[in-house]
């Protein structure tokens, strides 16, 4: 079995940027396993919305999302 990398990203009110991000990141794993890890830091935009939309395209990541409510 390869070893995997683990992307850690985390994320605030970033519903603009994530997509993006997480495409860059995907390209910059040059085909090596990876997992993704993603800490939502209580965003109030869209910003669940379009990492769960990304995901939904790309079943064969393997990924976490957790989400951080702030007080």
């Amino acid at each position: 079995m390869k070893d995997f990398v683990s992307i850690i990203i985390p994320i605030f009110n970033g519903a603009k940027t994530i997509e993006r991000c997480l495409k860059t990141a995907i390209l910059q794993s040059n085909d090596q396993p990876i997992e993704i890890i993603i800490v939502n830091n209580g965003s109030t935009d869209n910003t669940l919305n379009v990492i769960e939309k990304s995901l939904v395209k790309n079943p064969s990541w393997k990924k976490y999302i957790i989400k951080v409510i702030n007080q």
